[in-house]
């Protein structure tokens, strides 16, 4: 009879057992979980725009491209063309001043951040050039610009420039690096969505310093 009462105060063990575990299991998973009343949600620290600008003051993004120009004078004498090829190399680099962003650009809700970031511009111009060939006829002299070597090389840049600036991956590419490690840094800080939005004066107009290197 004893024996058959120990038996039956296990059986009523393991099942208290069966039920508490389960309901301990919930209980301590809610109290871990972000609608526990008793757990407080972390909000990520604010960034200032002075640290953007310490560490991110200009992103940029350089394109290279080529091209031949023929340059030609010529008189009203036969036989008198001078004739050059001219072989143009240009750089472009550019990128977003980040120093032009202002507090009221970078705007926190939550875990998301919104950031106006200004229009990407052409920081600076670069080329370098050297004649391909070159050719002077009979009565050339009579014809002979002492400075078709610059104006040909002039031609060669403005073309160079342009088609760079039509193709638009020098902007998108200065545009997209600025994104990523801006994203990466408010990533780092605890925000889990990053989005940009362009400028209204998001204009693409390019401001280079052109320069070369000495001849």
């Amino acid at each position: 009879m004893a024996a058959k009462g120990r038996s039956v105060s296990t059986l009523n063990r393991l099942i208290f057992l069966a039920i508490l575990i389960p309901l301990a299991v919930i209980v301590v998973g809610y109290f871990l979980s972000n609608n526990s009343p008793f757990k407080t949600a972390s909000t990520p620290a604010p960034i200032l725009v002075g640290q953007v600008i310490k560490q991110y003051k200009m992103e940029t993004a350089e394109v290279s491209s080529s091209t031949i120009v023929e340059g030609q004078t010529s008189s009203i004498l036969p036989f008198s063309k001078d004739t050059l090829s001219y072989q143009v190399v240009v750089t472009m680099t550019a990128g977003i001043d980040m120093s032009t962003i202002k507090d009221s650009d970078i705007v926190a809700s939550g875990k998301k951040v919104t950031i106006k970031l200004p229009a990407p511009t052409v920081l600076r111009v670069e080329h370098s050039g050297k004649v391909i060939s070159s050719s002077s006829e009979m009565l050339a002299a009579f014809s002979k610009n002492p400075n078709l070597q610059d104006l040909t090389e002039q031609e060669g840049q403005k073309r160079v420039v342009q088609a760079i600036l039509d193709q638009g991956k020098l902007m998108k590419d200065a545009r997209q690096y600025a994104e990523d490690n801006l994203r990466n840094l408010f990533l780092q800080a605890g925000y889990d969505e990053v989005q940009f939005i362009e400028s209204e004066d998001n204009t693409l107009t390019p401001t280079p310093q052109v320069t070369s290197p000495p001849r």
